[in-house]
C-alpha cells in the first residue's frame, strides 16, 4: 500500500492492458458507434454519454450488466466478480479474464454493458 495525502493507505497503482482496450474499443466500436473512450476511475473505459459501459483493469475487462445476467455469468464461471482494489462485490458488475483472446466470445457480454449503460444514461 502506498499512503495518500489523507495519510490513509491507497492501493498500489495498476498496469492497465493498453493493448486489450484497443483491440476492446475496436470491436465495440465496430458494432456501437456511440460509444466513447474515456478514463473512469484511472482505468481506460468505453462509455456511452457519462456512463461507464467497461473498462479494462489490469488484465481483465470489468463490466456493469443487468443483475440477471452477472449472476448467470458468475454462476457459470464465465465471469468473476468486478472488485478493484479488493473492494466489495457489486452485484451488476462483472470481470472476463482471458485477454484480447476473450474479446469475441464475450460479445454478448460486453454489447449487454453497453445497452445497459445507454439505458441508465439518464
Amino acid at each position: 500500500m502506498v499512503a495518500s495525502s489523507k495519510g490513509v493507505a491507497a492501493p498500489p497503482p495498476v498496469r492497465h492492458d493498453l493493448e486489450l482496450y484497443e483491440q476492446l474499443a475496436e470491436h465495440v466500436e465496430a458494432l456501437a458507434p456511440d460509444v466513447t473512450r474515456r478514463r473512469m476511475f484511472g482505468s481506460p473505459a468505453l462509455c456511452v454519454g457519462r456512463k461507464m459501459a467497461v473498462c479494462v483493469f489490469g488484465d481483465a475487462m470489468g463490466m456493469r450488466v443487468p443483475q440477471p445476467l452477472a449472476a448467470e455469468a458468475l454462476e457459470s464461471g464465465r465471469a468473476l466478480p468486478f472488485q478493484p482494489h479488493g473492494k466489495s462485490r457489486m452485484r451488476e458488475w462483472v470481470m472476463i479474464t482471458g485477454g484480447e483472446d476473450a474479446i469475441e466470445p464475450n460479445s454478448d457480454l460486453i454489447l449487454a454493458a453497453v445497452d445497459y449503460a445507454r439505458a441508465n444514461n439518464v
